[in-house]
């Protein structure tokens, strides 16, 4: 089975019959600081099915997941917390004062990032 998205360590793993089993060796549930990037209510398993195309979708939480079932190819997804990780920055160069990282604010605008790096040196151009 194969394990996807928000963990410590995706890949591969031997089959086992616990969700749960596979969750904590793919490990991230038992650190409390990455745990808080993980939506642990939400974990997606894909099986295989000969009568429908896309096969099966089940959901589950990281609480029930030692009542979950596996089987052999069983494909799991564990997704990020965008609430959590949401630091995002923006790199500046060219012909500012000051290139760099910057942290991006929400509806920052490129004027804006300009004056952050301090404004342009004088062959940049405004209009560019």
């Amino acid at each position: 089975m194969e394990i996807f998205g928000q963990v410590k360590f995706p890949g591969s793993y031997p089959s086992t019959s616990n969700l749960k089993a596979v969750l904590d060796i793919a490990g991230g549930f038992d650190d409390p600081l990455y745990r808080k990037s993980i939506r642990d209510d939400e974990i997606m398993i894909l099986r295989k099915d000969e009568n429908q195309f896309y096969g099966l979708e089940f959901q589950t939480s990281y609480e029930k997941s030692d009542q979950f079932e596996l089987i052999p190819e069983d494909k799991i997804f564990v997704y990020e917390d965008y609430k959590y990780n949401n630091n995002f920055i923006i790199t500046i160069s060219g012909e500012v004062q000051k290139k760099g990282s910057f942290p991006l604010r929400s509806e920052m605008t490129v004027k804006q990032a300009i004056n952050l790096a301090e404004g342009l040196t004088p062959l940049g151009n405004p209009e560019a």
